[in-house]
């Protein structure tokens, strides 16, 4: 019988050795790739427009889906077809459906982005649901803390607090919207306005913006003819915590915000989530 001295054992366990690794060589390479991460993003419209793919925000999607992202727009509270009917609470419940609808289309990571008050609703929800990986800011308009805005809404905050105090919060009436002014008649309840217009209230983009937990990122993106945009990077973007994939975009002209451009912009930020 041979014996296997100490050299030609060495060339065995090598043999082995070079099988061994050939198989799980082989067992990797049939393996499948592990997928990447695919990112899903609510998009929400602004005061009186809608959800149609027709409209600026549907436009905006279809560019956004062009980048390989799974894009919702919902139809919100104060969409051209329901008139405000909900305050913060129950639109952040419609906001978790929009997410869900993303996620059973294979999204994994989610992105929650709004024009005008939606922007306000998107960071909202940011602070309220941690698992969101982003909060994008499109054009904010409804800034509810400053004196001006409320100028131009009549102060009807107080108006509301007036009909809440008398027991009739739950009826409709008629209040001014900060941006529009008297061409912006809101036909809604005094607690759903009350929720949105409060100068000390949820709705506000700097207290908002100050309550994101830093591992979400904020993309705030405006026009550069925009009132907002005048006050700069300090009004509200720069309170959030600091986030390495945070990011602050000027865009010439609105049109773009909402076009191709702002949609490069914001695929490239996106990807880096």
């Amino acid at each position: 019988m041979t014996t296997i001295g100490p050299r030609s054992g060495r060339k065995f366990a090598a043999f082995l050795s070079s099988l061994l690794l050939a198989a799980v060589a082989g067992t990797f390479a049939t393996m499948p790739a592990i997928a990447a991460d695919k990112i899903g993003i609510v998009l929400m419209h602004g005061l009186g427009e809608t959800a149609d793919a027709k409209s600026p925000m549907g436009k905006f999607a279809k560019e956004l889906e062009s980048f390989g992202f799974v894009v919702v727009v919902p139809e919100m509270p104060w969409s051209k077809k329901r008139s405000l009917d909900k305050g913060i609470d129950d639109t952040v419940a419609e906001i978790d459906k929009a997410v869900a609808e993303l996620k059973a289309k294979g999204a994994t990571k989610f992105v929650v982005g709004g024009h005008d008050i939606g922007a306000n609703a998107a960071l909202a929800y940011g602070i309220r649901r941690e698992h969101i990986r982003g909060v994008l800011v499109i054009k904010p308009e409804v800034t509810p803390e400053r004196a001006e805005f409320q100028k131009a809404a009549n102060n009807d905050f107080m108006k509301a607090k007036q009909l809440i105090s008398a027991g009739k919060g739950d009826e409709k009436a008629e209040f001014m919207d900060g941006v529009n002014g008297k061409k912006g008649v809101l036909k809604t309840t005094a607690k759903i306005y009350i929720s949105w217009y409060d100068p000390d209230g949820n709705a506000l983009l700097p207290k908002n913006a100050a309550k994101l937990n830093n591992a979400t990122s904020v993309m705030w993106m405006i026009g550069d003819t925009s009132s907002i945009g005048a006050l700069g990077m300090t009004y509200a973007f720069s309170k959030a915590p600091s986030n390495p994939n945070n990011a602050y975009k000027v865009i010439s002209g609105f049109h773009k915000v909402l076009g191709s451009k702002g949609a490069s912009e914001v695929a490239a930020w996106a990807k880096g989530l």
